[in-house]
């Protein structure tokens, strides 16, 4: 596929999918989901869930995206885990005629786990927001959820140098609030898969 790179990159699963709900083609992160078998993996069948309703449910989407009049946004679900962990979230999308090299691809399955910590590379967040290497460490930190206090302890820095840092982001990313903080750098290109 010419864009596997790409899609590998993605800090979500992707499947591609018939529609009868046969796999296609699908990245590294949601191989390593599937391989797991917690809550859903692949057989000689298709795509299977450890719960009979999230299956009804996942046909249903599959059937409404390959179908003619499949809304373009999708339709979200949640899948059952095994393990008791958070369900994973799942977006089912309908995939417009030529637009994958994928021969008979009718659907496009994302797939999320709540679970999975989004990892940042401080060299893009450096990049993308004009930051010193110093910033994108402590930015790195606050996108794994560390406070301020345990990034300081993980980075070796004083709690104040941390504080400015955080001044000095939220002025380079035009936030005004840790939390937007936070939300502004994880919806860039920094997350790695």
């Amino acid at each position: 596929m010419a864009f596997a790179g790409v899609l590998d990159a993605l800090p979500q699963g992707l499947i591609f999918t018939d529609a009868s709900r046969r796999a296609l083609w699908w990245n590294r992160y949601a191989e390593a989901l599937l391989s797991s078998h917690d809550g859903i993996w692949l057989d000689s069948q298709g795509l299977r869930t450890a719960c009979p309703a999230d299956a009804d449910r996942l046909d249903g989407l599959i059937r409404q995206a390959a179908g003619a009049n499949a809304p373009a946004s999708g339709a979200a679900m949640s899948i059952s885990r095994r393990s008791m962990r958070r369900p994973y979230a799942v977006l089912v999308c309908p995939v417009r005629r030529g637009a994958t090299s994928i021969e008979n691809a009718a659907v496009a399955i994302l797939i999320s786990d709540p679970e999975r910590q989004p990892r940042t590379s401080p060299e893009r967040l450096a990049a993308q927001f004009r930051l010193s290497p110093a910033e994108a460490r402590v930015a790195a930190a606050l996108t794994e959820g560390k406070s301020p206090e345990s990034a300081a302890e993980e980075l070796s820095l004083a709690q104040a140098t941390v504080r400015a840092h955080i001044r000095s982001l939220l002025i380079k990313t035009s936030t005004s609030r840790q939390a937007d903080l936070v939300r502004v750098l994880l919806s860039g290109p920094a997350i790695e898969e």
